[in-house]
């Protein structure tokens, strides 16, 4: 007679077992082996656990795909690309990892990891592989976006053609760029935007509307790349929301060659932006080494030389206040700028000549200015005259240019609107909050991070001059009032109260000096009067 055992489903499947019968002595032997099984089974799952890292999944370390690829490694892929393991790479792609998934640590694609990493023959190896071009990571960065910065610069245009086969989207746009901007902000050749041109780049739309492709060209001075893009049918005359224009672009960077190609492809040189600045205002305006030339080209090709911006501010003016440049401020005047002419608030070409210059290779537009009989004493509607916007922060050069003149007295004692003389200004213009109440805006308690630029712009200036006391000592010279006094009641004495640096201790004794000067003459002349 035979005894059944029954096992439990669990034990039976894992052996393969049934329903069976035996003898004692086998009973005794079956029972001994599938305890020494189940022992070895228990063994194995300790030691698996055991080699896991810290809140690693049972799960993960059975799946096949992880025992096959990993090596130890949580992202095997990744490491060998990053250790140009070129052939633990093809084993990889072998056994089949992923070519699509982003990195947990670094946010890539194998394919944009390999591409930052700079080795084209692992490139080259994913490639062959066939990733998805449309991956992005968390920044909206598709592999295209990576590989228009790739290291090896003579390889990039290569690569850049081997993606764009494999339908990489020539117009994706990250958060922060496009692909283009990207090619652009690299250097990328000429060759590089001809692919992205011939596999579809949109050359007439652009993100945000208005900004395009003709725009970006030009911010960077890529004079081939416009030429490019006007070939391929690019709106030349497209404004940016803020109304600028690809000419307006190019004439800011001083680019002749792309002024040339715009020009030529009938840009529109009267078209104003949002603040009523044409291209001529641009050029003007930007302190750039080839500035005069690029007025003469717009100058020549029809730009209004006297065209005023909603400000009521000219081409000069900018050139004078902004540029700085002899050349161009001559170039300018020689095409019939008016050097009288005035802002909305009244302030003339020399006014903005003068303020703020710093060193002393500014004092040449001004002087050439009042060569060419500029006014130096006409106020703006504030009051204030050129001399004193001189006086707020210049180099005592330039208060000389504008004091001694053969054809005109110099008004040294002006008040603006506040009261102030140019005396004061020099003595004043480096505290913030004095600043404030000569411009007729008094800093209010707990609103100093709301005060004009203008005040930023004083203290910059006095800080970088040739010293008050010199400027204090020109004015004195020429006859400034030392007692002087502002409708607020402010005084030399007032503005110079507390402060012990060397410059105010030397604009005391200068100021002492100048009293005792004015004492003198006034008994003089009192004398000179009683002998009469």
């Amino acid at each position: 007679m035979s005894t059944r055992i029954s096992f439990p489903r669990p034990v039976t499947g894992c052996l393969g077992l049934a329903n069976f019968s035996c003898s004692a002595a086998s009973r005794l032997l079956a029972v001994a082996g599938i305890v020494a099984v189940l022992s070895y089974c228990a063994t194995s799952a300790v030691e698996t656990l055991a080699s896991q890292e810290p809140g690693e999944s049972a799960r993960k370390s059975c799946h096949p795909r992880y025992v096959l690829t990993t090596n130890g490694s949580e992202e095997p892929l990744f490491d060998a690309i990053r250790r140009n393991d070129l052939e633990r790479v093809r084993e990889l792609l072998d056994r089949g990892a992923n070519l699509n998934e982003l990195s947990g640590s670094i946010g890539y694609t194998p394919l944009m990891w390999a591409l930052r990493c700079g080795d084209e023959r692992i490139v080259s190896a994913l490639l062959q592989a066939r990733p998805d071009m449309s991956v992005r990571n968390k920044y909206g960065d598709t592999a295209l976006h990576v590989a228009v910065g790739f290291e090896n610069k003579k390889q990039r245009a290569a690569i850049i053609e081997s993606l764009l086969k494999l339908g990489a989207n020539p117009n994706a746009r990250a958060k922060t760029r496009s692909v283009f901007e990207g090619a652009l902000a690299t250097s990328c050749p000429t060759e590089v935007f001809a692919l992205l041109i011939s596999k579809g780049l949109d050359v007439k739309g652009g993100e945000p509307p208005g900004c395009t492709a003709l725009h970006d060209a030009t911010r960077y001075a890529r004079a081939d790349v416009v030429k490019l893009l006007l070939d391929a049918g690019a709106d030349v005359n497209t404004q940016t929301p803020y109304g600028k224009t690809p000419l307006m672009n190019a004439a800011s960077d001083g680019s002749i060659e792309a002024v040339r190609l715009l020009l030529t492809a009938g840009a529109d040189i009267h078209t104003v932006d949002e603040d009523g600045r044409t291209a001529l205002h641009h050029a003007a305006e930007e302190e750039v080494r080839l500035a005069a030339k690029v007025i003469k080209l717009l100058l020549d090709a029809g730009a209004e030389v006297d065209a005023r911006t909603k400000e009521g501010v000219t081409p000069l003016m900018l050139a004078a206040y902004w540029n700085r440049s002899l050349e161009t401020t001559e170039c300018l005047v020689a095409a019939g700028a008016d050097i009288k002419a005035r802002d909305k608030h009244g302030r003339s070409v020399l006014s903005h000549a003068v303020s703020p210059l710093v060193s002393i290779r500014d004092i040449l537009v001004p002087a050439f200015l009042r060569s060419h009989g500029t006014d130096v004493n006409v106020a703006d509607k504030r009051g204030w005259t050129p001399l004193m916007h001189a006086a707020r922060g210049s180099s005592v050069d330039v208060l000389r240019v504008l004091l001694y003149s053969d054809d005109e007295d110099v008004n040294v004692d002006a008040r603006t609107d506040q009261g102030w003389t140019a005396l004061l200004i020099a003595v004043g213009s480096s505290d913030p909050h004095v600043y404030a109440r000569m411009c007729g805006q008094e800093p209010h308690e707990g609103q100093q991070e709301q005060e004009p630029v203008g005040i930023y712009i004083a203290m910059a200036s006095a800080v970088a001059s040739l010293g008050q006391a010199q400027r204090v000592w020109a004015l004195l010279k020429h006859g400034a009032d030392p007692d002087v006094r502002t409708k607020d009641g402010t005084t030399v004495d007032s503005l110079l109260e507390g402060r012990t640096d060397l410059d105010a201790q030397a604009i005391r004794a200068l100021v002492n000096l100048a009293r005792a000067q004015k004492k003198l003459s006034a008994k003089q002349g009192a004398a000179s009067v009683d002998e009469d």
